[in-house]
Order: C-alpha cells, then sequence, then structure tokens
C-alpha cells in the first residue's frame, strides 16, 4: 500500500510536468499545475510514513492530497474551460474538486453520513486518482492533429 502511495505521486510530478503544454498559460493552469505537484508530494509522503510510524507526516501528506488535488483539479478545468471549447472537462473537474473539498471538511470535522471514517476518507482521496484515469483518457484520445496545437483548440 505504501508502495502505491508512492508510485502515485511519482506519477502525478511526472504528469504534471509532461502535460503542461497542454493549457493555454494563465493564473489557473500555474495555480492548478502547482497543486497538484504538491498533491503529488503529499502522496509521497503518505507512503514514506505509515500512518502507525509518523502520524504527523502522514497527516500532512494526506492534507496536501485532499486539499491541494481537489483544488488543483478545480483550477485545471478552469484552465480547460477559459477557452469555451471545453465545457465537460470544465464541469467533470470542478465538480470533482468540490466534491473532494467538500467530503475533506465533512471528514476532518467527523461527519462521515453513515460511511464511517474510511468511507468518508476514500470520498475526499479518490476523486484525484479518478480524474488523472479521465484527464489521461482525455489526453490520449484527443491528441492535436498539429504539433504546437493546443488540446483546447483541437476539435
Amino acid at each position: 500500500m505504501n508502495a502505491s502511495f508512492i508510485l502515485l505521486g511519482m506519477i502525478i510530478l511526472v504528469g504534471a510536468l509532461l502535460v503542461h503544454k497542454a493549457f493555454t498559460g494563465g493564473i489557473a493552469r500555474t495555480a492548478g499545475l502547482t497543486f497538484l505537484v504538491l498533491a503529488g508530494f503529499g502522496n509521497i509522503a503518505v507512503g514514506l510514513f505509515p500512518e502507525d510510524v509518523n502520524n504527523t507526516y502522514h497527516t500532512i501528506g494526506a492534507a496536501a492530497h485532499f486539499i491541494f488535488g481537489n483544488i488543483g483539479m478545480s483550477a485545471l478545468g478552469i484552465a480547460f474551460g477559459q477557452n469555451r471549447q471545453r465545457p465537460g472537462v470544465l464541469i467533470y473537474s470542478i465538480v470533482s474538486g468540490m466534491v473532494g473539498l467538500l467530503a475533506t471538511g465533512l471528514f476532518v470535522s467527523g461527519h462521515y453520513l453513515g460511511m464511517g471514517i474510511g468511507g468518508m476518507e476514500r470520498i475526499a482521496a479518490y476523486p484525484l486518482p479518478l480524474w488523472l484515469i479521465v484527464m489521461g483518457i482525455f489526453f490520449v484520445t484527443n491528441v492535436p492533429a498539429e504539433p504546437n496545437q493546443s488540446y483546447m483548440d483541437s476539435p
């Protein structure tokens, strides 16, 4: 499990570097990618510091994943939506980020809505990995026709 957290964190870091040109420049892209990088480091920390070994660093890493990952998704959705050609990506990204942030707030406040602590933790944590899969599929299936063309400009 710890190795999978470290691997996911490294994949997030590499992915953020590889896709930065897919977004038009601006504060939403910069913020979104920065938040994803912080979430990636958070995932690595979760794997390096298991809860039963070092709860403080584990909690800091999990908080980075929960907060920065969910905000990063929303910011990158806004970056995609700036040209209004990809409303589905905009809506999916923002909704995913907001669901994750809401679940994070409920998790931290002890309101588990009948799902228990583990269930609410999953709802706070899983929007980012699911979003990464969906966006990966999007990027693979929407490769721009021209080398210098943005994903947002392709049909």
